[in-house]
């Protein structure tokens, strides 16, 4: 946004697809947004003109697209539901989750940067994981948070 400000639209992970929707607009090829890389990452860029004759020529295209698209509308749903309904508890876990990489399952991030992505102040953020810490669910350092227990705190995620 002009004013600096930015929204996340999609986390995304190994193998992960972007930009699919936009082969099929007026726009496609002219995308307005970018992607931020928060770990090394290599990105390939296609042409938007040759998908969509690929996808137009051959139904096996069409229906890779059309599977990625439904994975994506079913995350981009799920999330609004948990964006609305979540326990700012909920929200912390599942920045954290989202963030996790590699086998030690480390989020690379502030108590800021979760606060800015659950939208919330940074002092509310450092009493959750003050809570997770006491629960012995992660550990915190400086600039990162371990997981020390991801699956327990992926059932926290439930929405009821």
């Amino acid at each position: 946004m002009p004013d600096g400000r930015t929204i996340t639209q999609r986390y995304m992970r190994r193998g992960d697809v972007a930009g699919i929707a936009m082969v099929f607009t007026e726009r496609a090829g002219r995308a307005t947004g970018r992607a931020d890389a928060i770990v090394d990452s290599v990105i390939y860029q296609f042409s938007a003109q040759t998908w969509r004759l690929a996808a137009e020529s051959d139904a096996r295209v069409a229906v890779a697209f059309l599977s990625d698209l439904g994975r994506v509308a079913e995350d981009q749903m799920e999330q609004m539901a948990n964006r609305a309904l979540a326990s700012m508890r909920q929200r912390v876990v599942g920045q954290l989750l989202d963030a996790a990489e590699g086998p030690d399952v480390i989020a690379p991030v502030t108590q800021q940067q979760l606060a800015d992505g659950v939208g919330s102040a940074r002092e509310v953020v450092a009493r959750v994981l003050h809570e997770l810490r006491e629960e012995k669910l992660v550990e915190t350092r400086v600039g990162s948070v371990v997981l020390l227990e991801p699956e327990r705190l992926r059932l926290e995620l439930i929405v009821s």
